[in-house]
Order: structure tokens, then sequence, then C-alpha cells
């Protein structure tokens, strides 16, 4: 199997070489004396020889390149298979191993941390439910009343965490068929919106919903797209706090629905820019909101996005202190 590849390069060249010497030979009968007409017909066959013989050699190649392609974005499965006995075929055969060893391994941590999500809601649960009776016998001190009530705050946002890991990774890790139909995004919001406003009220932010005349349907799980409703606008309230106003905008473009939910605070660094969707990822602003947030609700926002075929980006204007998300949503 060794230098077998070489080898066929090199039977392609001389091969096309002879063929351009042969074709050579024919014109200089029909032509005589036409040495420049002969070494271009000589050029133009060799060449035309040797891209239609290592032609099959470079659409292997390219498949390689699609599966590392593949690989690289996540892909693990559905790879091509190249069975010819040489260098190609047995660089293909590897990289189709060491992509099953990828998502074997990764099967495993998926399985793990699915897992461990689960099992930790149950013990989490009853610490809050212990503590919840505990807050109710009347010969607690003061002093034992506040700390049970931080207990229970604590638990509370633990849980809430815990949710949001097994959420993650039931979106992540999991393959699942979800029941997509016809939505109105504008009543979608606007409902989300309605859920909020107690919410908004008491920390004292004005909203503003624009667009939402049109129903602007589109396909997809309306759980999950009130989840990403849910998990942004609590995103904006969290870090909005500058000019305490949320805005959310809708409009159609062509087949796409694109929604706009900006808050008014502190501006992203371009390094959060990048990295704000990421798993866990916090930023500057995002460590004063260590108990609250632990860098999930967008990663969770986007791993929405993306089981609807559609885009999330944040952008950001800092001369008005104004931070905005994008959401392309396809309508069909």
């Amino acid at each position: 199997m060794k230098h077998r590849l070489q080898w066929k390069f090199i039977g392609i060249m001389f091969f096309s070489v002879f063929i351009g010497v042969a074709a050579m030979a024919v014109a200089e009968n029909a032509f005589p004396g036409k040495s420049y007409l002969l070494n271009l017909m000589f050029l133009i066959v060799t060449a035309l020889v040797f891209f239609l013989m290592s032609r099959p050699l470079i659409r292997r190649i390219e498949n390689m390149n699609d599966n590392i392609e593949k690989i690289a974005n996540g892909q693990m499965r559905g790879l091509n298979t190249d069975k010819h006995q040489d260098e190609l075929g047995s660089l293909s055969c590897h990289i189709n191993k060491m992509a099953m060893d990828m998502e074997k391994s990764l099967q495993k941590e998926r399985n793990m941390v699915c897992n461990l999500a689960h099992d930790l809601r149950t013990p989490i649960t009853s610490i809050c439910g212990y503590v919840e009776l505990l807050e109710k016998q009347e010969e607690l001190s003061p002093q034992s009343r506040q700390y049970t009530d931080i207990i229970l705050r604590k638990s509370m946002e633990l849980s809430e965490q815990v949710s949001q890991l097994l959420e993650y990774s039931l979106l992540t890790f999991q393959e699942k068929e979800y029941e997509m139909r016809e939505l109105s995004i504008s009543s979608l919001l606007e409902q989300v919106l309605i859920d909020f406003i107690p919410t908004l009220e008491k920390e004292g932010f004005t909203y503003y919903l624009k667009g939402n005349q049109n129903p602007c349907t589109c396909i997809g799980n309306q759980n999950l797209l009130i989840r990403l409703f849910d998990n942004l606008i609590t995103n904006s309230i969290r870090y909005g706090k500058g000019e305490r106003r949320i805005e959310l905008e809708l409009s159609e473009e062509n087949k796409k629905i694109v929604i706009y939910i900006s808050n008014y605070g502190e501006t992203l660094s371009k390094e959060e820019e990048e990295h704000i969707f990421d798993y866990l990822y916090q930023g500057q602003s995002g460590k004063s909101y260590q108990t609250e947030s632990k860098g999930l609700g967008l990663s969770i926002a986007k791993e929405i996005v993306k089981i609807h075929n559609g885009a999330i980006q944040v952008s950001n204007d800092s001369d008005l202190h104004k931070v905005t998300f994008e959401i392309t949503l396809k309508r069909e």
C-alpha cells in the first residue's frame, strides 16, 4: 500500500505525456512546420488527459475534506466512505474511525451530564421542601428564620440552574423530533410579554412592542420559542438597568421573520460579542450576577434557534448604551 498513491500520480503523468506526444505526432503530419501549433496541441492534450484521469482521485480528496468539515461542525455520522486500498483509502478509514471514537466519547459525556442534572433535581427539591416546612415552625428565632430564608433562596437558585443545565443538555445532546406547526410570532411574543408585565413593573421597566400588527407566521415549536423569548427578555431585564427600557420589534423580510430585542445598559466588549452565546460564558457584566446566572440562558436560546434553522446575533450601539439581539426565523 505504501507509495501506491504516489505511483498512481506518476503513472497518470507519464500516460498524459505519452498521449500528448502521440497527439503532437498526429498534428505534425496534418500541419507540417507549425511548431507553435504542435506545442500548443501537446500542452492542451496533456493537461486534458491529466485532468480527466486525476479527477477520481481529486473527488476522493474532496470527499475527505467534506468529512473533516462535518466533523468540525460536530456531525460524526453520515460520513463518506472510501474503500480503496491506498493511502487515501487508509486516511479516510482513520478519519471515520476517529469520528466514531469521538462520537462514543461524546455520547458518554452527554449521558453523564443528562443523568447528573436529572439526579440532582430530586435532592434539591427535597431540600427546598424541608426548608419550607422548617419556616412554618413558630418557635424559630428571628435569626434562625433569616438563615432558613437564605437557605431556601439559595436552594431555589440552585434548582433553577440545575433545571437550565438539564434543559440545555436535552436540547444539545439528545436527538429529538419536535412538533412543528404554523405559529403567529406576533401573538407568541405578546403572550410572553404579558407574562412579564408584573416583573417589568416591579423592576421599573418600560417596554415597547413594534411591528406586531401583522401575524408574522412561521413554522416552529411553541414551547421552544416561548422559552427563547423568555430567556432573552429575562436577560434584558437583568442587564438593561441603565434606562430600564426594553424594545421589541418584528419585521418580515422576504421569507424570513426578524425579531429585535433591545435593552439599555452596559454595552458589550468585542470579546463578549464573540462569545456571549457560548456554553457557561459570562462576560464582565455577568460577574455581578454569579448567583443568578451561569451563562446558560443565551446558550439555550442559541440551541433553540438552531433547532428552527434560524440565526441569532448580538450588536452594540455604544453611543446609546444599547444592546440588541437579532433573531432570524424562516417562514417556511
